[in-house]
């Protein structure tokens, strides 16, 4: 038992990290990039006359279909700057706030990886960047990470 977990607290290199925040933002880009191109903006949560809403969640509603495109526009740039590492506190609260939004706007949509996805998005929203503590990864593979003295 304590191999192991010596084992678990043994450090290790953030390129993993990294890695992971490159693709998650990518992941992100992919998915506002798919509702957009293949018109289901407009098939989801414009063209329906009613909407579906999760309990204490009725007052979220669709914004018109030039905002709603805003809304994806919005969550594409917030997982470029996630991916790149820009402002990283910043667009990832951008992202998850989009992503949450879109979540609950259609829970008749219902997709299981997207609530994943808000959760992710809140977690580095938080300060906590994906990770449960504060690593070399926060500095390390981001756009600004040399502009910055680490606090």
């Amino acid at each position: 038992m304590r191999a192991s977990l010596a084992r678990l607290q043994r450090p290790v290199h953030a390129a993993s990290l990294v890695a992971f925040r490159v693709a998650f933002g990518a992941v992100m880009v992919w998915e506002a990039w798919r509702y957009a191109s293949k018109g289901w903006i407009e098939r989801y949560y414009v063209d329906p006359v009613f909407h579906f809403s999760y309990p204490g969640f009725g007052w979220i509603a669709p914004l018109p279909l030039g905002d709603m495109y805003a809304v994806f526009a919005v969550l594409a740039i917030g997982g470029v700057g996630v991916a790149l590492g820009w402002e990283y506190r910043i667009t990832a609260s951008t992202l998850s706030a989009t992503t949450a939004y879109v979540f609950l706007l259609a829970p008749g949509h219902y997709l299981n990886h997207v609530y994943l996805l808000v959760l992710l998005a809140g977690h580095g929203a938080a300060g906590r960047r994906l990770v449960a503590r504060p690593t070399c990864a926060d500095h390390l593979g981001r756009v600004n990470g040399a502009t910055r003295e680490r606090r």
